[in-house]
């Protein structure tokens, strides 16, 4: 058995599942490296396609925030700010981009065609991939990588139950659509309060999920994954923010000790 293979075995992803991936890929990288096996991301795709089956859904944040700064989103050829892996992701033929300028995802699976029809303009509203991710009780499996720095779908969280130390912003750009036709468009964010002092700190959120077995922590090869069911995790987020200044998942100023 090769390594990929041994490695797409043992991770936490099942027949039927719905899994968002967030992903660094270089220590994974240097393992196979190390082993003198080629890292083939494509074989990677493959295995993760093949091991949730037919009725299975997969995602690969394609982040991009450049639109944020009025810079022109081209739906085919803006890439990916959020790894390797969901750069390949783009030009594998088993997925499609859905239409987000900040906030896309390269979709494979049964539910590709549905979410890459979505128009939501708002980030993280219920129309939005978080939202189905949500309600279809997906999970989040991250390699190699924080939660500060790829748990994205907090944010879906605070602007659903609804904090103070973020807000609704509009940003408009060109957009190049699937077809080429070019026109300017308005999307918006949720975004930080910086008046507050507002700064995202995940950190006891994720000590909170492992100490509760709330989620699952593996080690594979020489990765760390994190397998995060989203839907109980939505449930302590809301509890934080209502009943906890949401300490865990954030600073600003005017939050009790």
């Amino acid at each position: 058995m090769s390594l990929m293979s041994d490695f797409i075995n043992q991770l936490p992803v099942y027949n039927d599942d719905i899994v968002l991936f967030s992903s660094d890929a270089v220590r994974l990288g240097y393992y196979f490296h190390k082993n003198k096996e080629n890292f083939d991301i494509n074989e990677l795709l493959d295995l993760i396609l093949n091991k949730i089956g037919t009725e299975g859904t997969v995602l690969f944040p394609t982040y991009n925030w450049d639109f944020c700064k009025g810079i022109q989103f081209d739906y085919k050829n803006t890439p990916s700010q959020t790894g390797s892996i969901s750069q390949a992701a783009l030009k594998h033929s088993a997925f499609k981009r859905t239409k987000h300028p900040i906030y896309s995802w390269a979709v494979a699976g049964k539910d590709r065609e549905y979410l890459c029809e979505l128009n939501n303009t708002d980030s993280f509203a219920e129309d939005s991939p978080f939202a189905y991710l949500y309600k279809k009780n997906g999970k989040n499996i991250i390699l190699d990588v924080s939660m500060q720095n790829s748990f994205t779908f907090v944010h879906y969280v605070e602007q659903t139950v609804g904090v103070s130390y973020r807000y609704v912003k509009k940003f408009s750009a060109n957009y190049i659509d699937e077809t080429g036709m070019e026109s300017l468009r308005t999307y918006s964010m949720f975004v930080r309060d910086y008046d507050v002092d507002a700064e995202v700190n995940l950190e006891p959120l994720e000590r909170y999920l492992l100490d509760n077995k709330i989620i699952e922590e593996t080690k594979i090869a020489c990765s760390r994954i994190l397998s995060i069911p989203l839907n109980k995790t939505f449930d302590i987020i809301k509890e934080d923010i209502l009943n906890n200044q949401s300490k865990m998942i954030a600073t600003y100023k005017g939050q009790k000790n």
